[in-house]
This record gives C-alpha cells, sequence and structure tokens, in this order.
C-alpha cells in the first residue's frame, strides 16, 4: 500500500520515493483513511500509478482548518512525478 508510483512500475527508485511513503504514511496519520480506495494489493498499485490521491479535506472535513502549509506539503508529497516532489 506505501509503494510509490515509480516502484509499482519497476522504474529506477530516487530518494524521493520515500517522499512519497512518507506522504502516504502521513496523510493516513492525519485523516485516518488511506488516499487510495482498492479491492486488493494490485488494485493499490494501479492507484498510485494512475489515480489522484483523495482530496484529505474529502475524507477529513477538519482538514480544511489546518495551516495551508501542511496540506501543501500533503500535496508535494504525493505528486506522482518524483522531480515534482520536495528535494
Amino acid at each position: 500500500r506505501y509503494m510509490s508510483p515509480e516502484q509499482a512500475a519497476s522504474e529506477a527508485l530516487t530518494p524521493t520515493t520515500d517522499l512519497y511513503s512518507l506522504g502516504l504514511v502521513l496523510y493516513e496519520m492525519l485523516s485516518c483513511a488511506f488516499p487510495f480506495e482498492a479491492g486488493s494489493p494490485l488494485g493499490f498499485l494501479a492507484c498510485h500509478i494512475t489515480e489522484d490521491p483523495r482530496p484529505i479535506t474529502q475524507v477529513c472535513p477538519e482538514a480544511a482548518t489546518w495551516p495551508p502549509s501542511l496540506l501543501r506539503l500533503l500535496d508535494a508529497l504525493l505528486q506522482k512525478d518524483p522531480d515534482d516532489r520536495p528535494q
């Protein structure tokens, strides 16, 4: 469930791979939910490659009151393209 899109696609891994996984853990810690819904491990891999994460405010409405910088960080960590994640 915590693989990055590049891991799921068997592509090269970089330090930003771990940042994506950290974003998944942070999302789950903050919202008590996972950003993707799938019925199987392969389904989760496909979600990481093809789907955008559910907005955290959709699964956790109180997130709308959190600091915007926290929400921006979470969005940056969950970018599909490793080059778009924090360096």
